[in-house]
């Protein structure tokens, strides 16, 4: 048969990229020359992009052996660069419309670089603003959807709190969208509130907005299963390849990407597409600067999460099973939010959020995976006032994740000023996951021309973005 792509090998050293290339025409044939070669991991360097080349691939990646793939040439549709959560639905919605797409990620999939990883977020109806909270309700059915089609669990409903101080503005806010979009809730006090969860206190000059749409969406999950079923699809997705340029010849776009791989020794290559949508999280502003020479303004922010032991005789009281997810709206700037137990046993676990902090600013490539002792100490402030049946002072487990902050939290979904061919998703600022399955397919519109109740949202635009007073 002719040959569909070539194994790379790993054991010689006489090609002009220092590797030998085997030929090979099945999935079978992979598994036989890895195993044969005595190796861990196998890297395919795929040369042709015939329908067999791509039932190999498919087949391949839903196989138990790890293969990790590089391209020497190739053309498609679509190519989506950056493969966290945005990218990775951009990439679902581009494969189950039926049209050729490849989606490629700098870092080997799975990974903790970005924003993406991690067990669990939060995924919530209500919203203080309109826009985020329409954009999350169509985000909702299609989680449902991808759930539907990839049977199984994504999101854990527990339902919601949001608190804060009564008659403030983002509660009123809170308020006023429920009753505009007919959100059912309940308004409690604080008394109310601690019978209903006893996990919970509240001062007496608080209010406790309860819902039910709401809960624990499983994080790395979501992001592996929008990969999976975008394969399965008939999308291509290559790993440790980083795009360094994009050129427009004639109404189409060539990419050059670099082999990031150990062994790759720096190979680069071309693809040639219609349209790129780029996702590039944290590398935002590097990027679209380095790329196209577009200041975008963004901010690096290294958040972390803290998960903190029940204490007293009920070990449970902060289980998913009785008890909601959360956020704080007492003060602006600075505040907390959380799942219950969910990921560890009797671990609740908390988060800090807001861009008033002084010392977490970072870049993408800089950033320090440590504690922050000035975002644990907040959040063990708020964990003893607000959770008495927390161990506020002792934190058994701690992540850290990157916000790509923008003014006002607004995220980018718009095609790039000088070239409509190219399609950028980002400026997540720490609550973009739970709209990610809307934001994949509003990018995908953008591509194809398709209207959109959210394409044309100025927020979302690069002149918003741009703009001389959108710095941070």
């Amino acid at each position: 048969p002719t040959p569909c792509h070539s194994v790379t090998l790993p054991t010689a050293q006489k090609s002009r990229e220092g590797h030998a290339l085997t030929s090979v025409s099945s999935v079978d044939e992979l598994i036989f020359v890895a195993l044969n070669q005595h190796l861990p991991k196998l890297s395919v360097v795929v040369t042709t992009t015939t329908q067999k080349t791509i039932n190999i691939l498919n087949a391949a990646r839903t196989c138990p052996y790890h293969f990790s793939f590089f391209l020497c040439s190739m053309e498609v549709d679509i190519v989506v660069v950056g493969l966290g959560v945005l990218g990775s639905s951009a990439l679902w919605q581009t494969s189950r419309r039926g049209i050729s797409c490849l989606g490629i990620e700098q870092f080997s999939l799975p990974h903790v670089r970005g924003s993406s990883h991690g067990g669990t977020r939060i995924i919530r109806s209500l919203y203080p603003q309109q826009h985020f909270s329409s954009l999350v309700d169509r985000a909702w059915g299609l989680w449902k959807e991808l759930e539907t089609e990839a049977k199984t669990e994504l999101i854990v409903e527990t339902g919601a709190v949001d608190f804060g101080i009564r008659n403030s503005k983002p509660m009123n806010d809170l308020v006023s969208i429920c009753e505009t979009n007919k959100i059912p809730y309940q308004l409690l006090d604080g008394q109310q509130a601690s019978e209903r969860f006893p996990g919970l206190r509240v001062p007496d000059d608080f209010d406790v907005i309860a819902t039910e749409r709401a809960g624990i969406i499983k994080a790395s999950k979501s992001t592996a299963v929008l990969q999976l079923e975008a394969v399965k699809a008939g999308a291509r997705i290559c790993d440790e390849t980083k795009l360094i340029s994009v050129e427009d010849k004639k109404g189409s776009l060539v990419l050059t990407v670099r082999d990031q791989r150990v062994a790759g020794l720096g190979q680069t290559s071309k693809i040639q597409c219609k349209k790129v949508i780029i996702c590039p999280g944290a590398w935002l502003s590097p990027s679209m600067k380095e790329l196209f020479n577009v200041k975008v303004h963004s901010d690096v922010l290294q958040m972390g999460y803290y998960y903190f032991e029940s204490k007293g005789e009920d070990k449970n009281v902060y289980d998913a099973s009785k008890f909601p997810v959360f956020v704080d709206y007492s003060s602006e700037g600075q505040h907390i939010y959380g799942t219950p137990s969910y990921e560890y046993p009797s671990l609740l676990k908390v988060g800090a959020h807001g861009t008033k902090f002084t010392t977490n600013r970072t870049t993408a490539d800089s950033r320090s995976f440590s504690v922050n002792p000035e975002l644990l100490e907040f959040t063990q402030q708020r964990v003893q006032k607000f959770f008495p049946k927390a161990n506020w002072g002792k934190v058994l487990h701690s992540e850290t994740c990157l916000y790509t902050q923008t003014k006002n939290a607004e995220f980018l979904i718009d095609k790039l000023p000088s070239n409509p061919n190219v399609i950028v998703g980002g400026g997540g600022s720490g609550h973009a996951f739970k709209h990610a399955a809307a934001i994949g397919e509003v990018l995908v519109d953008l591509a194809l021309d398709v209207p959109s109740e959210w394409a044309n949202t100025q927020s979302f635009s690069f002149d918003y973005h741009m703009s001389s007073n959108a710095n941070l």
